[in-house]
């Protein structure tokens, strides 16, 4: 039942489009179930030796109602469609807009594979079933009903023994519900599966091919595709015995009417129009049962990807905003302090990978967070972004507590350019200006300062360039530097860089440092690297070991006094 008003849900705003569907579907079914009515009284008539006028009265009727039931079909299964379309954008552009607000650690649970299943086949079939499958199983119920109806005014007897077997497919039906729910939930988890091993595979194809890695990745795809298979087969002998019963139940009830009806046209209990009709009605309700059973399935295999898509929705996005949260201001006067750590602890799981950080950066300094792999560099620049809450202590902008602020205006105010420099499979324009419309000196200040100019002049359609898949026709450095320029059009207040330099030489380091001062006069950087070259460029230099900072200072203070440092930078030389 929750499926079912999770559905009905989306039908609010369109109140008036399913009044109309309704009227149509009793207007189609009114007109469906007199056809088989004047077919009888047309024989009965002509076995009557009845009048010509009233016989040609009644092919005119006949005539009539069926080019209106056509038109009538017609209109209806077109709104339907429409409403299947429009209920297919809703649903996914809310499910959509609902992901987008998770962190890593939803994406950790829920694979890409999985997501991509859950959005796209599994929506696409389900919202099918909720508009046309909706309406058509209102339409199977009113013909269901007027049939019978009808076939009880013709001839209660042979009524009941025509559709006795056919009631018994139905209860056959609800006995396999169970099943029937539970092996179609097994097969949409399988697919989800098998998209997760064809997306990880070729997303890790260059690690894939430098492994050696090929027949061991088949194995594996040959397994989950088995287990697939498994789960579909097992459906399909499910369905396949629902319709044998079917099929074998509707003759059942066909010879009934043949052969007992017979005998009663012979003793002239009934009219041979009476006849004609139970066997047309017969046949109009075969169809709506074996349709019935059909909708049972679809509606158990429409509720598996609702319950899936409510799985979803039941997920708690890791960050929420407080009531009524104030906008962000990082127009902190120069020298005063932008953002502060006091007593901050922060974790993964068990383990803090940050433990009772203090420090303070001020407005337009450049501060370096130095140290080993698992130091905890990039958790200090994340949490700065409000990609995760501390566990204790406090994150302050300009004094405010970052859970206070709007999550909005807090990023609007960054440019933020991670290790991984994940580009988009579009041209690089578009990577960079990322759904905004820059203006022209905008543009050009970021191209410049991310030393992209001579970069834009090698590709033949410049800024237009398709890069291919996550930028694979790129270097590693023309990604960073794809990166940097989307961070800076941005003019940000705060430049976080986490390890975003590691690609370029140092002269284009060094130019694109200078870019960024002359360019972005009075940006705030915070900056995470392993480089001499890129942590000299700081004012300030935090050491981080094992998520604590053990001294700060400058480049030449830390040279001088910290032997942490000075191994630090030893092992860089080394390497």
């Amino acid at each position: 039942m929750n499926q079912f008003k999770w559905i009905i849900n989306f039908w609010r705003p369109y109140k008036l489009r399913a009044a109309l569907i309704i009227f149509l579907t009793f207007v189609y079914g009114g007109f469906a179930i007199c056809y088989p009515l004047i077919f009888k009284f047309i024989i009965d008539s002509l076995n009557a030796n009845a009048a010509t006028n009233g016989v040609i009265k009644f092919v005119l009727t006949l005539f009539a109602a069926g080019t209106l039931m056509a038109i009538t079909y017609m209109t209806l299964q077109r709104n339907r469609l429409m409403m299947n379309l429009t209920l297919e954008k809703d649903i996914r552009n809310k499910i959509f807009d609902y992901l987008t607000r998770f962190g890593s650690n939803f994406y950790q649970k829920f694979g890409t594979g999985d997501i991509v299943t859950r959005l796209m086949d599994e929506l696409e079939q389900l919202c099918h079933l909720s508009s046309s499958g909706i309406f058509r199983l209102l339409q199977v119920i009113l013909t269901l009903f007027f049939t019978i109806g009808v076939l009880m005014a013709l001839n209660v007897k042979l009524t009941l023994l025509s559709t006795l077997p056919l009631i018994m497919v139905f209860a056959f039906y609800i006995i396999c519900d169970k099943d029937f729910f539970t092996k179609s939930r097994a097969m949409r988890d399988a697919v989800s599966a098998v998209n997760d091993a064809i997306e990880t595979c070729f997303s890790g194809i260059t690690v894939v091919k430098s492994y050696c890695c090929e027949s061991y990745q088949k194995q594996y795809f040959d397994a989950v595709m088995e287990k697939r298979r498994s789960s579909e087969l097992a459906l399909i002998k499910l369905e396949q015995k629902m319709e044998l019963i079917y099929g074998f139940m509707s003759q059942v009830g066909m010879f009934v009417i043949v052969f007992y009806g017979g005998i009663m046209v012979l003793n002239k209990e009934i009219t041979l129009g009476t006849f004609v009709a139970f066997s047309n009605y017969i046949m109009v309700l075969a169809g709506p049962l074996m349709e019935l059973g059909w909708f049972l399935m679809s509606f158990r295999k429409g509720f598996v990807t609702v319950d899936r898509l409510m799985e979803v929705e039941k997920e708690t996005p890791q960050i929420i905003e407080c009531d009524n949260p104030a906008d962000a201001d990082f127009n902190a006067a120069p020298g005063q302090t932008l953002i502060s750590f006091s007593d901050l602890s922060f974790s993964y799981g068990d383990e803090f990978a940050l433990k009772n950080l203090n420090f303070d950066i001020k407005r337009g300094e450049k501060a370096a967070f130095v140290g080993g792999f698992g130091s905890g560099k990039s958790s200090v620049l994340k949490l700065i972004m409000r990609f995760f809450d501390a566990n204790d202590g406090e994150l302050k902008v300009t004094g405010i507590n970052i859970k206070n602020l709007k999550l909005k205006s807090v990023r609007d105010n960054i440019g933020y350019v991670p290790q991984d420099c994940y580009l988009f499979s579009d041209t690089i324009l578009e990577n960079i200006s990322f759904g905004r419309a820059p203006e022209k000196r905008e543009l050009e200040n970021a191209l410049a300062a991310a030393q992209l100019n001579d970069t834009i002049t090698t590709f033949r359609r410049g800024l237009e360039e398709e890069i291919g898949i996550r930028g694979l026709s790129l270097s590693g450095g023309q990604k960073q530097r794809v990166s940097i320029a989307r961070a800076l059009l941005k003019s940000p207040k705060l430049l976080l860089l986490d390890d975003a330099t590691s690609s370029l030489d140092n002269k284009t380091e060094d130019s694109f440092w200078d870019s960024v001062s002359e360019k972005y006069p009075g940006v705030t950087v915070i900056f995470a690297s392993h480089r001499i070259n890129t942590i000299k460029r700081a004012d300030r230099i935090f050491l981080l070991e094992n998520g604590r900072i053990t001294t700060s200072g400058t480049f030449e203070e830390l040279s001088r006094n910290s032997e942490a440092f000075k191994k630090l930078l030893q092992s860089e030389k080394t390497e």
